[in-house]
């Protein structure tokens, strides 16, 4: 008499027919692994000029990288004292004593865009103007003046632009009237941050002459931005 395999046998064996059929499997080949190539910034030349940026100038010199390109850049923690000439050229903002200036002063100023409501508005935009500028520091009468303008409410503007010192001021002095300012990373806005500008429609906020110091027999020309440069 035949005997018949339990079930359990046969799944038992075909469990083992599987495992041996895997391990004849060959190992899957991983895909290669793409590094991407590392970009080293070219050095200035050894014998390279040195530009020395005051703190009160750092970060407002829109020719950094041209600069960088011919010279080695320094960035100082305090200015030099006295005749100290260990750099070729030195800069900063302000009135530096014994320092020449630029014929160009660093302006920061906005930008207002008075092709969108409200800022069409030749009222609104010269009470925002005052506001700004500190020249009416009346609260109650610039919140009339809105109001009558057809703002009772105020009304909301955005704003962009990098290096913006007291924008966190400006922020607060625009909301006591009733004016919300938004920042966003970038353009357009109702009102953007720009240095060097000559148009018609901008809001100057300071303004501070660029000093610099250079080594004798050192070349100087000035960026359009008026910080100065070495020339060729």
């Amino acid at each position: 008499m035949r005997r018949r395999l339990s079930r359990r046998r046969v799944l038992a064996a075909f469990g083992l027919a599987a495992l041996a059929l895997t391990g004849c499997e060959a190992e899957p080949t991983p895909l290669p692994v793409v590094i991407p190539p590392t970009v080293t910034p070219t050095p200035p030349p050894p014998d390279a000029l040195t530009y020395a940026i005051a703190p009160n100038a750092r970060g407002l010199i829109p020719e950094l990288s041209q600069i960088e390109a011919n010279a080695q850049v320094i960035q100082l923690d305090a200015l030099p004292t006295g005749d100290d000439l260990s750099y070729d050229l030195i800069v900063a903002l302000g009135d530096q004593p014994g320092w020449l200036q630029s014929p160009t002063a660093y302006t920061v100023s906005l930008i207002v865009d008075t092709t969108q409501p409200p800022l069409d508005d030749a009222a609104v935009t010269d009470l925002l103007r005052r506001a700004i500028v500190g020249s009416d520091t009346n609260t109650i009468s610039l919140r009339a003046e809105l109001a009558n303008a057809g703002y009772p409410d105020g009304f909301d503007v955005t704003f962009t632009g990098s290096n913006a010192p007291g924008i966190d001021a400006l922020t607060a002095r625009l909301s006591t009237l009733g004016i919300d300012m938004t920042v966003i990373p970038t353009s357009p806005a109702d009102l953007t941050l720009v240095t060097g500008s000559s148009d018609p429609a901008r809001i100057d906020l300071f303004s501070e002459p660029i000093s610099y110091r250079a080594a004798p027999g050192v070349a100087v020309e000035f960026a359009p931005s008026g910080f100065p440069i070495f020339a060729p």
